[in-house]
């Protein structure tokens, strides 16, 4: 055989049958070159590292909203406001800890609604207080209570099982009265609604089972009145596991009676953007443990980004990627070896500025940073099969070409028994601070059988893409 590159850029995609796909990439990122004459087709590129700037409270992160220019956050027990010069405000206390909040506003007020418990308002005239009307706690008394809260037209828009209301417009005591008449119900099918979106200026009332959509009429006690045929036959199986993205929207859920999928909304119709190797990561988990799942969404250098918060990993859809490969392109994000504990991303004062899983600390996330609040990052990635279809091969080398001169090192490993195990081959130099000539080849390194699938792994506080790999293979033993 001659030299051949193999594509490095894959996304993770662990086959229920391993020995069929095997594929990793944790901590990197694929990424595709939208230009004639680069180095290679495809490349991972290293996901961007975390540096704290603030603290608020003792976590964990519940939810965020901007506001003013500023982020207001509930950490623990804690509300808070965050300033573009990262000094911190504490506004009051949010009971519920560690339940995740809804929080929106109205370009006047800020509504926080702890599932099935409280609710706030908060302005800076009033400050925070506890949501005590009477027309508002008629619905807090139905099972279950008030689930969430979205902003839709001038007015507050909650959700219980099987009911939304509205609050006044925000013309009207700053969008903080409410009346008991001024509600509707979404019954295209008898399911318990989850939450309420806003999303494209309709508002959406989403369910277990299906997604409503409603325009605002003008008209009547309740304006909100249903668009026919436009309801989608999905639902949604964790409250905080939605999230807009890229224009659009995504959810983890599925229709009656299906398995739990990762789901972006359209026009018309939901589109499955899970594999079927996510849809085994998300399926090992039984449906209390999915409760509980969140999404976030981000972009980063041109890329976008929708991660949903499984108890024991992150995963990652790259819009970006997916939309160039024509097919979902995923990856995983691990802190430590375990679950990613960014919680929330928000995109405020140009920078992407993240809230923590375990405690109060508030961080910028970038790509000028190598470690995660001064730990060092593992990343890991595997190639794709390489196979003489049966017949034994010699592995003459295998070269990384990678982006040098970063002082750390890179190590080499290859399975040869369908990728359930792996054996180093050993690390090379990525060259000293500002060496770029450094080269990473391993040579002569023996007979495989029939097939084998090459892995490489970097950790240190240094960062470095990796831009292509070239194995030389002969066939037949040596």
């Amino acid at each position: 055989m001659p030299k051949i590159t193999l594509p490095v850029g894959i996304g993770f995609y662990q086959s229920a049958s391993i020995p069929l796909a095997a594929q990793q990439c944790v901590n990197y990122y694929p990424q595709n070159p939208q230009t004639i004459g680069s180095l290679s087709r495809d490349a991972v590129f290293f996901t961007p590292g975390i540096e704290q700037v603030a603290t608020a409270g003792r976590g964990p992160a519940r939810g965020f909203n901007l506001f003013g220019g500023n982020i207001y956050y509930v950490s623990g027990t804690e509300f808070f406001r965050i300033e573009q010069d990262f000094s911190v405000t504490n506004l009051g206390l949010i009971s519920g800890s560690p339940k995740r909040c809804s929080l929106t506003n109205n370009g006047e007020t800020i509504a926080i609604q702890v599932p099935g418990g409280d609710g706030y308002f908060y302005d800076e005239v009033n400050g925070l207080q506890l949501i005590t009307d009477p027309d508002y706690q008629t619905f807090q008394a139905q099972e279950g209570g008030v689930q969430g809260v979205a902003f839709k037209n001038g007015y507050f828009v909650y959700t219980t099982q099987f009911e939304f209301f509205l609050s006044s417009l925000v013309t009207e005591n700053g969008g903080r009265n409410f009346s008991g008449i001024n509600f509707g119900t979404a019954e295209i099918k008898p399911d318990p609604n989850v939450r309420p979106a806003n999303i494209k200026n309709q508002l959406h009332i989403i369910g277990t089972d299906t997604i409503e959509k409603f325009q605002d009429t003008g008209t009547g006690l309740q304006p909100f009145q249903r668009i026919e045929n436009a309801t989608l036959d999905k639902g949604l199986l964790a409250q905080f596991a939605f999230t807009e993205h890229d224009n659009s929207y995504a959810f983890l859920g599925g229709g009656t009676g299906e398995g739990a999928s990762i789901w972006r909304g359209g026009p018309g119709a939901a589109q499955k953007i899970s594999t079927s190797a996510i849809d085994v990561l998300i399926n090992e988990y039984t449906l209390e443990q999915l409760s509980d799942v969140n999404a976030i969404s981000y972009s980063e250098d041109g890329s976008f980004f929708l991660g949903f918060k499984l108890p024991n990993e992150d995963i990652v859809y790259d819009s970006t990627a997916s939309a160039i490969q024509g097919r979902p392109v995923w990856h995983l994000r691990q802190t430590n070896g375990s679950g990613w504990r960014v919680a929330d991303v928000a995109d405020v004062f140009g920078k992407n500025i993240v809230m923590d899983t375990i405690d109060g600390r508030i961080g910028v996330m970038s790509r000028q940073f190598n470690t995660e609040y001064g730990e060092t990052v593992k990343r890991r990635a595997t190639g794709a099969f390489v196979s003489e279809k049966g017949t034994p091969m010699f592995i003459s080398d295998v070269e990384l070409k990678c982006e040098n001169g970063t002082g750390g090192e890179i190590s080499l490993d290859l399975s040869t028994d369908g990728g359930r195990t792996f054996k180093s081959l050993g690390s090379k130099s990525l060259g000293e601070v500002g060496d770029y000539t450094a080269r990473q080849k391993w040579s002569r390194l023996g007979d495989v059988p029939y097939d084998v699938v090459f892995g490489f792994e970097t950790e240190g506080a240094f960062n470095s893409n990796v831009l292509e790999m070239v194995v030389n293979l002969e066939g037949g033993r040596q």
